[in-house]
């Protein structure tokens, strides 16, 4: 949010007390400030939830109702809490439940200095809803919980800090102060029980902001999601869950978002006074529509039927229609005596349907301003206004963000939300009074009332066939009725906070949410269940999850994603090669039966928990060229299988590799032109039959309950870091990552640079020749090793290129075979490939030039089992790989979230970076300017270079060159009708590849 929206928000909580006359006067006492004392309980007392009081009458036995939350000698975390149910809490108490809709956690009195807690961002008044995905209802509980966490494991938090945003702080218990110092007594690994029934869940975090408006476009394929604070406005692919774009310069929150009938534009409000018009395919900002009051709130806007005409309404009181084309405004309805919450277009667009605060709906006619009709409810109209003690009107959003706060607000009739029926005939209504209203339009009188929820109504919404309508609450439940009957025929929980925003989609089927927690969410209307949730985070990054625990994400929004066992919390990294399945939430988002695509559950994968690992002692410094590294790994009762071992990120050793399968299938009869998306897509589906039985990868050699091993590792110049991780038996559970780390005193060698370029035009098979991978592979090694003399020497920079009938599997890995044999840890090593790639049973594959039709033949295909042995035997440790291929097939949205796991999956396994552009044929033989379009954007970015340092940093790097081809490709496939968006993969530390001068 704007600091001025932050100042007004801060001049809300010191107006709280003048706007309600049920607030309390402690409510900025000692407790509210944190002044309570270490050893007594803060006073008894306190207007709260009768519920509330009993599930506490248990500890009030007990004199404790503070908790230092040490929970051993050995564990500790550095807070001190106390009940949220007292008067000195109360202020807290009331502010979590209108907030967020919960009514339980433990209040922080104290973060001690240093502490595990501090370190995680902990801070005074900070209420703890949970503590590793168990909520928490008293200090006693907050206690056992920390007492049940060993030292060094993983402690996720769940916080309220006065927004309805929730935030999620991750840390790890530490040494306490009393054991620091001091030899421990070591103690063998105890062996897991066998496990019958496992009770696992993947959880996504809250998102970084409040979600306060969602809807589809009108063809179905995305949906926007506008929050509260700035730079919230966020473009949505529904087939893959992709969060495609940020908005950026929407200027503080917003409050509603609408689509153009045609898709092409969207409009959104909120809290600077202003409506801006947003180009959907650019991200641009086409027009602003300003009012005359700066301190107006754009609470609802709407677009007309025909797109022509835009209806907004605000907290002056008014609506405004405004012309689309020019941005001027063209009238102003003026009669309700409140703030106006909700506008709507009737279906022929002669209407305008709006709701206020002052009790009442109106309908007004669009061409000459005048109010219709009025629909008063149960309490009448309301002419009210909130003033100051100096008789001030109160500022808009400070009202806002206190009659959202209040407690007992005496407000029932408050209109929220307003819809028109598809067929003109009705008006719907959702109010403070947790009602929906449903009004006939030609008379004004009320049909029916629905009554179920607990809280008031936020949003109400029709289906398109008008026979249900759905509405959400601020008791965090989203109810579906019969409009018919008048029945609530289901009910929908998950979200964990009040919720703000509903839209059905577009044939009725499903329909999105958005709310406090910062998540939106799916949900299948048949079954009740949730298809997946959207979650946007700092910095760009994105999570879309299945309740199965499969998900896509940005390369670094995984990171967010925790599973819990029972009391024990995992990274999601442990099981990133199980569960990153883009493939997966696109089918589930399609409607699709993913049972016979799931291999592999958690329940069944945690039933043999990872081993541990652990570095014997390294040097801090040495001069020695190789350094004896030794490490152990124990069985914690899962076994031991695949061991991986990285320096500076890269990885140098590996034991075990997935199964050859292509050659076993029932891919034999297949033409590689005839592999489409749906062959592709059904072969997968078979093999995750048979990976039932076996999953994970395959062993060079078993191991038993422990392994002691020792490598000898080439050091390079300055910092050399070391990682150690092991997979259980099966290979479904990955180890806790071990670090280690020296530096090496060695000079450092004149850097040399290596690249191996292969393009693949003409084939054995003459039926799937390509037309511009040969050029591309000469092209791009020929400008790289141009540009590359900014950094090394000529003499230093060794080309390789093997085009058409000279780039058999053979060729190449004989290719590779004499670099590895000249290549060292300090040099750079680049592989360039453009051709044809194919997916084949979970595996992807480059297809050599000798390829002569047949799928069963590994002759003329090189496996990414191959490619991790490639990539172990060059011993650089800054390694580019780049993979311009193709699908004979074509590529679609399920295809493309195969190849991202299978890349991804790769790349994190060879500690390095990778680019990937999977397009069809069709673009391939178009190609773009001469050149494949993925390579012609890779060639820009080698001749203009300052068009691709944005930093200013002097230099192109890996991850630089990467972000500018990515960019550049989506733009101009889009362009072009063939989109293609690659995949830009940095496991590895950051390179240069040139200077630019």
């Amino acid at each position: 949010m704007t600091k001025k929206c932050v100042s007004r928000i801060a001049l809300g909580l010191s107006l709280l007390a003048l706007l309600s006359p049920f607030a309390p006067d402690v409510a900025f006492s000692a407790g509210r400030r944190g002044v309570v004392g270490e050893g007594a309980p803060p006073a008894g007392g306190g207007n709260f939830p009768k519920s509330g009081v009993e599930e506490l009458s248990s500890a009030k036995a007990k004199p404790d109702k503070t908790s230092n939350a040490i929970a051993s000698v050995n564990a500790w975390f550095g807070v001190q809490v106390h009940s949220l149910y007292t008067m000195e809490a109360g202020f807290f108490y009331r502010f979590l439940g209108r907030q967020t809709g919960r009514s339980t956690g433990v209040i922080v009195s104290k973060v001690i200095k240093g502490s595990p807690a501090e370190q995680m961002g902990i801070k005074q008044n900070d209420v703890i809803l949970s503590v590793n995905f168990k909520d928490i209802k008293n200090p006693t509980e907050f206690a056992d919980a920390a007492s049940a966490i060993k030292q060094g494991d993983k402690l996720v938090l769940l916080i309220f800090r006065m927004s309805p945003t929730l935030l999620t702080l991750e840390g790890t218990i530490g040494q306490s102060p009393e054991s620091a110092g001091t030899e421990q007594n070591s103690k063998p690994i105890k062996e897991a029980k066998p496990v019958g029934t496992v009770s696992s869940k993947i959880f996504a975090p809250t998102g970084h902001h409040e979600i306060t408006s969602v809807t589809f476009s009108p063809d179905g394929n995305y949906l926007i999601s506008g929050g509260n604070m700035k730079d919230s406005l966020k473009l949505w692919d529904i087939a893959t869950g992709r969060e495609i774009r940020t908005f950026i310069g929407d200027r503080d929150a917003i409050y509603s978002v609408a689509f153009s009938p045609d898709g092409r534009y969207l409009l959104s409000g909120g809290a600077n006074h202003t409506i801006n018009l947003w180009d959907v395919r650019t991200g641009k900002e086409m027009r602003a529509f300003k009012g005359r009051t700066k301190d107006d709130l754009i609470n609802s806007v709407a677009f007309s039927p025909d797109g022509r005409y835009l209806l907004s309404g605000s907290s002056d009181k008014t609506l405004k229609l405004w012309d689309v084309a020019t941005g001027g405004e063209i009238r102003t309805f003026a009669g309700h005596t409140g703030m106006v919450s909700s506008v709507a277009f009737s279906p022929d667009g002669r209407y305008a349907l709006s709701g206020s605060w002052d009790n009442t709906l109106s309908l007004w006619n669009i061409s000459t301003g005048r109010e219709v009709r009025t629909f008063t409810g149960r309490t009448g109209r309301s002419v009210t206004e909130t003033v100051t003690k100096d008789g001030d009107p109160i500022p808009a959003i400070v009202l806002m963000l206190a009659e959202k706060s209040m407690f007992n607000i005496s407000a029932p009739g408050r209109i929220s939300s307003v819809a028109f029926s598809p067929d003109g005939r009705y008006a719907l209504s959702g109010s403070w009074d947790s009602t929906l209203t449903l009004w006939d339009i030609s008379t004004g009188k009320e049909i029916k009332t629905f009554r179920g929820h607990k809280d008031r109504v936020n949003t109400v919404a029709f289906s398109p066939d008008g026979s249900q309508i759905i509405s959400a609450a601020r008791d965090n439940s989203i109810k579906l009725w019969d409009i018919v009957t008048g029945r609530e025929t289901r009910t929908f929980r998950g979200h964990t906070g009040d919720i703000s925003s509903t839209a059905f989609s577009r044939d009725g089927n499903s329909f999105i949410s958005g709310g406090s927690d910062g998540t939106i969410r799916r949900w299948d209307i048949t079954t009740g269940k949730e298809i997946a949730q959207f979650v946007s985070l700092k910095d760009g990054e994105w999570i879309v999850l299945t309740p199965e625990g499969y998900y896509n994400s940005s390369l670094n929004g995984h990171k967010y994603l925790n599973i819990r066992v029972e009391d024990k919390v995992y990274g999601i990294d442990q099981f990133y090669d199980v569960f990153y399945r883009p493939d997966i939430v696109t089918a589930k988002l399609k409607g699709e039966d993913i049972s016979t695509l799931i291999t592999l559950t958690i329940d069944e994968a945690i039933k043999n928990p990872p081993p541990t690992v652990k570095f014997s002692a390294l040097p801090n410094q040495t001069g020695d060229p190789k350094v004896n590294v030794c490490y152990h790994i124990q069985s914690t009762g899962g076994g031991i299988g695949e061991v991986r071992l990285f320096q500076n990120g890269k990885l140098i050793k590996s034991d075990g590799f997935y199964r050859e399968v292509a050659a076993h299938g029932e891919t034999a009869p297949l033409k590689l032109a005839a592999l489409n998306s749906r062959a592709l897509y059904q072969d997968m589906r078979s093999l995750a039959v048979k990976e039932k039985q076996n999953p994970g990868a395959l062993l060079a050699r078993p191991k038993g309950d422990r392994v002691d091993e020792c490598l000898e590792v080439e050091a390079i110049a300055g910092e050399n870091e070391i990682s150690l991780t092991s997979f259980n038996a099966p290979n479904t559970v990955q180890s806790v990552m071990g670090t280690a780390r020296f530096i090496s005193t060695r000079k450092q060698d004149e850097p040399r640079l290596y690249i191996l370029s292969v393009g693949i035009d003409r084939y054995r098979d003459a039926s799937i020749n390509l037309k511009y991978a040969a050029k591309d592979a000469r092209d791009f090694i020929r400008q790289l090793a141009d540009k590359a003399g900014t950094i090394y020497k000529p003499s230093n920079i060794h080309l390789t290129t093997l085009v058409d009938e000279q780039a058999s599997k053979g060729n190449i890995l004989a290719a590779i075979e004499n670099l590895a044999s000249e290549v060292k840890h300090g040099d750079s090593f680049i592989f360039f490939n453009a051709s044809h790639g194919v997916l084949l049973q979970s595996q992807y594959y480059i297809v050599t030039s000798n390829f002569d039709g047949r799928l069963d033949s590994i002759a003329s295909l090189i496996s990414s089992n191959e490619i991790v042995e490639v990539s172990k035997k060059i011993k650089s440790l800054a390694q580019l790989f780049v993979f311009d291929t193709c699908h004979a097939g074509g590529v679609d949205t399920i295809v493309s979230g195969l190849y991202d796991a299978r890349m991804s999956v790769l790349a994190k396994k060879m500690g390095l970076h990778i680019y990937a552009s999977a397009g069809s044929v069709q673009s391939a033989l178009d190609g773009y300017m001469g050149n494949g379009l993925y390579t012609h954007t890779l060639l820009e970015g080698l001749r203009d270079g300052a068009a691709v340092d944005k930093e200013r940093s002097g230099a192109v790097t890996v991850k630089s060159l990467g972000s500018y081809s990515k960019d550049m490709t989506t733009y101009i496939s889009s362009k072009l009708g063939h989109p293609q968006t690659p995949l830009i993969i940095n496991f590895g530390k950051d390179s240069r590849l040139f200077e630019v001068r």
